[in-house]
């Protein structure tokens, strides 16, 4: 079985917690016997990390990505245009899109796992794919919009509206992945149910 694995950021060292989730399971499916594929973006600290992953991983792709203050009001106020969470339309990425079309395109990928929320876009067939597209796994660590309404309360007045805003498209777009996927994973069952809310809330069916 082949695996497109798709992460936002080298999940390489398991320093933080979501990265150390990932870590150990591209280390337990390559235990498994599977060849992995792994696209990642990547930060110019990050390229150290890379030997790494090639012990677990039967390909690695990266594709450059920075951040700034500027780059990201652009983003912000694309999103507005979109009406797609800042989170998804901040991470965006042209290359990163043809990378994974031209996988799919030229191998035979059976699965496309896409890591955390920002990746997912990718994982969602384009207009142009293919009739027979790999199956979908969204593995959402956590329910992201439930992080966003607890942060409404804690933030300045001022800023409320613009973070209520974001948990909504967020929780609308989550909703969406979970139904457009063939498989979603949550860390908890409280995740779990968060999402299954988001998802009843719309008007669709988990």
């Amino acid at each position: 079985m082949h695996i497109l694995f798709l992460t936002q950021i080298i999940p390489y060292p398991p320093d933080a917690g979501p990265k150390v989730k990932t870590w150990h399971v591209l280390r337990y499916l390559s235990d498994l016997g599977y060849k992995i594929t792994l696209v990642s973006f990547m930060r110019p600290e990050e390229a150290p990390y890379l030997d790494a992953l090639r012990q677990v991983c039967t390909t690695l792709h990266t594709v450059p990505i920075r951040r700034s203050r500027v780059a990201d009001a652009g983003y912000w106020l694309r999103s507005q245009a979109t009406r797609r969470p800042f989170l998804v339309e901040r991470d965006d990425s042209a290359p990163m899109r043809t990378l994974i079309e031209k996988i799919v395109a030229t191998e035979k990928i059976d699965f496309i796992h896409a890591d955390q929320l920002s990746m997912a876009q990718f994982a969602l067939p384009p207009r142009s794919a293919p009739p027979k597209w790999p199956a979908l796994i969204f593995d959402a660590h956590n329910a992201v919009w439930t992080i966003l309404a607890r942060m409404v309360q804690n933030v300045p007045w001022f800023i409320r509206p613009v973070v209520a805003l974001e948990a909504h498209r967020i929780k609308q777009y989550e909703a969406m992945l979970v139904q457009e996927f063939d498989h979603t994973l949550a860390v908890t069952e409280i995740d779990d149910q968060a999402l299954l809310q988001a998802v009843k809330e719309s008007g669709g069916n988990p």
